[in-house]
This record gives structure tokens, sequence and C-alpha cells, in this order.
């Protein structure tokens, strides 16, 4: 193994062993894992954020994934008292839908609604 693989191993063994998402990759042949793993981990940006601190607003649009580390994060209505209705626990990711969805858009490849009632020709 090469010595940046090597350093690259040690140095987030943390993360490797704290987010679900790297023991999923256990499924490639062990090579792969261990290259994928190396150019991933350098890319990673740790965030710290405060108790009820709001990571984004519904008009954002995310554009990377977040792992979460520790602790909790949920997402809220606004409307509704800031009402959690889904918890992101540690060590899951999110913002994966986000950025399919916003790639669609970008190429078309979801429906618009239509400005028409019914779709009906007027007479």
């Amino acid at each position: 193994m090469r010595l940046r693989t090597e350093v690259s191993l040690i140095l987030f063994k943390t993360y490797r062993q704290k987010i679900h998402f790297f023991s999923k990759i256990k499924t490639l042949p062990e090579p792969n894992q261990v290259n994928f793993i190396v150019w991933l981990c350098p890319l990673l940006r740790p965030n710290l954020f405060m108790e009820d601190e709001k990571l984004l607003s519904q008009q954002d649009r995310l554009d990377y994934i977040s792992f979460l580390e520790s602790g909790e994060a949920a997402y809220v209505l606004p409307r509704y008292n800031d009402f959690a209705y889904l918890t992101i626990k540690e060590g899951c990711h999110m913002g994966v839908l986000d950025i399919l969805v916003y790639r669609c858009e970008k190429l078309g490849l979801l429906y618009e609604e239509e400005n028409s009632d019914s779709g009906e020709e007027e007479d």
C-alpha cells in the first residue's frame, strides 16, 4: 500500500468509524474501497453547528452532502412552530435527494405543472 493511502486511512479513521456511509461501501472490492475512501475523505469539510441553529432554509439549494458526525438534526416545518417531521441521527447523511432533484430540474427531467386548469382547449 502506498504511503499516501496509509496516511489517509489513519487520518480519517474516525470518519470511517462514525459515518454509516462508509460501512456501506464494503460491498466494493477491497482496492476500490480503499481508493474511494482515500479520494473522498480529504474532500470532507467539518462544520460546527450549535443547538437550535438552522443548517438550511427552504429556499436554499443544497449542492453538497452532509454527514452528521455527532448529535442530531431535523427537518422542520416553520409554519407549524418548527415541528420536526424527520430526524437525522448521528452517522447518517442528508442532501442526496436534494442534489438529485436539483440536477433533474436543470436537465428538464422533472415534469412541470401546466398553467391550464383542466388541460382542455377552449372554444
